[in-house]
């Protein structure tokens, strides 16, 4: 008799699914979202934009987790330096990880009778700050 998986896919499924769970979180969601400051330099006549500056670029890995250690990402202190992430592990968006700094930065925990520590927090990625 065989053994029980823990998935069972039939069909046509779409393979793209890159998200992993990171050390001692069990990720529930994920948002990556690149950005740009941007200024914009309308014209005397026409008051319309006719020209446009984009600077600063930045990565944002927003995670929602459940926490199954107080250890490393699940306790980091707001504003301390993120070594690695499992799903930064290459290019996205053009970023790469082995540019640059990632700051961890809003760390929130919630706690319900039903549900075990669940966790919310942000990395941002700068590429331009040097170690």
């Amino acid at each position: 008799m065989p053994s029980v998986t823990a998935i069972l896919n039939y069909g046509a499924l779409p393979d793209i699914v890159t998200m992993v769970d990171e050390p001692n979180i069990l990720i529930q969601s994920l948002t990556v979202t690149p950005k740009r400051e941007e200024k914009r330099y309308k014209g005397a006549a026409t008051r319309a934009t006719e020209g446009i500056s984009m600077t600063d670029p930045t990565l944002t890995f927003a995670f929602k987790a459940y926490v199954s250690a107080e250890v490393g990402l699940s306790i980091q202190h707001p504003g301390t330096q993120v070594a690695t992430l499992a799903n930064f592990a290459g290019a996205t968006y053009g970023f790469s990880p082995s540019d640059g700094i990632m700051i961890y930065k809003d760390p929130s925990r919630e706690l319900t009778i039903d549900n075990p520590d669940m966790i919310s927090f942000t990395v941002e990625h700068l590429p331009f700050v040097t170690p």
